[in-house]
């Protein structure tokens, strides 16, 4: 059976786990800067890979869902630059074979904002080079990505439900 890895902050988890609920694959919730939970739900820390790699045998989908900014903007900006880079370089000698990305809001100029560079570009190119199934799930500054939008693009790239017909 698969089993799909959602990387989230703590402050989102109940949001992730309850758009989980139910999927027809195991599902664990890495929670960054969290507390191990109920079920499957594991604390690692998002800017510490080495917490993360062994959370990764016997995972088939990874969900990097950091997009809502929830931490200093510096730490926001590693998120989705050098951390993601790591990532992805790291998935390849791991049994993930499908890789979900929330893209980070989008905020308008303003005193504070985070100036990302295209991190959806990267994860396309990435996964596209190493034959990786991927799905970019954006943001936009007014509302966080719906955690069901990242369950479902989980769902179609396992190839489970009305997307393996």
């Amino acid at each position: 059976m698969a089993r799909v890895l959602v990387c989230v902050d703590r402050a989102r988890s109940d949001e992730f786990a309850r758009a989980f609920a139910g999927q027809p694959f195991d599902v664990r919730l890495a929670v960054d800067g969290g507390t191990p939970g109920v079920g499957e739900t594991v604390a690692f820390d998002a800017l510490r890979l080495g917490t993360l790699l062994p959370l990764l045998a016997e995972t088939s989908c990874l969900c990097w869902c950091f997009g809502m900014p929830a931490r200093p903007a510096a730490e926001q900006r590693e998120l989705h630059t050098t951390r993601l880079q790591s990532v992805l370089e790291r998935i390849v000698d791991s049994p993930v074979r499908a890789f979900v990305y929330e893209a980070p809001a989008v905020a308008p100029a303003a005193e504070g904002a985070v100036d990302l560079p295209p991190s959806g570009e990267l994860v396309r190119s990435w996964c596209e080079r190493l034959r990786i199934r991927h799905a970019v799930v954006g943001t936009d500054s007014a509302a966080q990505v719906a955690a069901r939008q990242v369950a479902a693009a989980a769902l179609a790239l396992l190839g489970v439900g009305d997307s393996a017909a």
